[in-house]
């Protein structure tokens, strides 16, 4: 009931031929959902097993066969009903890097 789950998550490339960095970061504690404690791990688990299936079920993604992670967009995902115990997050982007 007393740990954290701590994501960051960074990547960079081009961006319209500027290389950029981009960083999405997220903390979560552990919340009390549908009247039950929670512990931060089981939310985060859940809300990005959910999340995903909900995208699936609405045809955000693929209804058959193998998806890849790379196939679950962010801002897809954060708009789901589970996506919301994300979006307490930053999504940032840095500067432009000179090449």
């Amino acid at each position: 009931e007393q740990d954290v789950v701590i994501l960051f998550c960074t990547a960079t490339g081009m961006i319209d031929g500027v290389f950029r960095e981009r960083s999405f970061i997220n903390k979560s504690t552990a919340q009390i959902i549908g009247g039950r404690q929670w512990s931060a791990i089981q939310v985060t688990t859940a809300a990005g097993v959910t999340g995903v299936m909900d995208m699936v079920r609405t045809g955000k993604l693929p209804q058959q066969g193998f998806i890849a992670q790379e196939q679950v967009s962010l801002p897809d995902f954060l708009a789901t009903e589970f996506g919301n115990y994300y979006r307490a997050g930053e999504i940032s982007e840095a500067p432009a890097i000179a090449a």
